[in-house]
């Protein structure tokens, strides 16, 4: 295992592990047991509270499966201490929100896809794309990531951002999602942000200096996106 680190380009200690991620992805990971609390005092209670609202909406899950967990979406939050280090709760386990369900990530390299971490579960290859939120800009503190087929439908008519491929780049040498989100954020400069990563459904990011800034333009879109649905669905 290497030292915790404040450096997002460091190498990759031995004993890596691969993540058995079902998008076959490259990525790989340092794993080792907490050894103290996994996330900065005073922040808890937040996470806990914006976890619990998500999970009412529907927006993350409680698989507990690793394999189906990257689907379903994540919350994160930078460690104010550290110019690096971000804590994650993951979407598995139960609806009390628990100290043992986090996922602390201490040091990362976007280019080897490599994230070092302390918690009980291994990482998910989405991790990449948390970090590349918070390396991009500093005035990202929180992020949502979360699975919603209504916001999946109205990404045009919402005007939400998509990371995705440009016409002229090489179809064979594809830049990987974490490069594509860096360069959608360099782009679209306000924040707090929403973005969608296409896929079977899109996963959708909500970045800002707060919870309430991530959180409550995330539901802002959710609600937009809701009434566009029964626009088309309900008479008159």
């Amino acid at each position: 295992m290497t030292e915790p680190t404040d450096s997002a380009n460091v190498a990759p200690a031995d004993g890596l592990s691969t993540a058995a991620d079902p998008s076959g992805a490259a990525f790989a990971y340092t794993l080792s047991e907490p050894e103290g609390p996994q996330l900065a005092p005073g922040l808890a209670p937040t996470l806990a509270a914006w976890r619990e609202m998500l999970i009412q909406q529907g927006l993350i899950n409680l698989t507990s499966s690793f394999e189906m967990a990257h689907a379903y979406g994540s919350l994160s939050v930078r460690d104010p201490d550290s110019a690096i280090a971000f804590t994650m709760a993951p979407p598995g386990g139960t609806e009390t929100f628990a100290e043992r369900q986090l996922l602390r990530i201490q040091g990362y390299n976007l280019e080897r896809s490599w994230v070092e971490a302390t918690g009980l579960e291994p990482p998910s290859v989405d991790t990449l794309l948390h970090a590349a939120l918070y390396a991009a800009d500093s005035r990202i503190q929180w992020v949502f990531q979360c699975r919603s087929e209504a916001l999946a439908e109205e990404l045009d008519t919402l005007g939400i951002p998509i990371v995705g491929p440009r016409v002229d780049e090489d179809p064979e040498a594809p830049l990987p999602a974490w490069a594509r989100t860096l360069r959608l954020l360099n782009e679209n400069r306000s924040r707090p942000l929403v973005l969608a990563i296409p896929g079977r459904t899109a996963s959708i990011f909500a970045c800002g200096t707060t919870a309430r800034d991530a959180g409550g333009l995330l539901l802002v879109y959710l609600a937009r996106a809701l009434e566009q649905r029964f626009q088309r669905l309900l008479p008159g």
